[in-house]
């Protein structure tokens, strides 16, 4: 029983960890931004009410709605956004709690070690990423 439970967390651990390499890998060795969208989508360029406006001959008062849709769901998107990063967050910390388990003590100190070590990537990454994409 003991061996399985062990083999499970292991197995949940490395997808977490590849996971979290993959998209490490892929954004910052790669430089692949996706934020970046108007390297291939001119329109993001004027942003979507310029581009509505011309190209859709709008009034002003359609030009009013559309400013309060697009701000709309530039906020839905951003509490879509929170609610992952939550949810993101919880995970990781049950993963941790449950991994801690099944160590030894000094298995626990490396593994916190690395924890901290991947915590300090992970926010230099997030910092990064707010910077590209401004």
């Amino acid at each position: 029983m003991y061996s399985k439970k062990f083999a499970i967390i292991s197995l949940i651990a490395v997808f977490i960890l590849g996971l979290s390499a993959g998209i490490v890998t892929d954004r910052v060795l790669f430089k692949n931004n996706p934020r970046q969208y108007h390297k291939k989508y001119p329109y993001y360029k004027k942003g979507l009410l310029g581009t509505f406006t011309k190209e859709l001959d709008l009034t002003p008062a359609q030009q009013d709605t559309l400013k309060a849709l697009l701000q709309w769901i530039k906020q839905e998107h951003k509490r879509i956004r929170q609610t992952m990063s939550d949810d993101f967050k919880n995970i990781r910390k049950k993963f941790r709690e449950d991994f801690a388990k099944v160590l030894n003590e000094e298995q626990k100190m490396k593994f916190n070690k690395f924890n901290e070590r991947y915590d300090r990537m992970r926010k230099e990454h997030q910092k990064e990423s707010k910077q590209n994409s401004k």
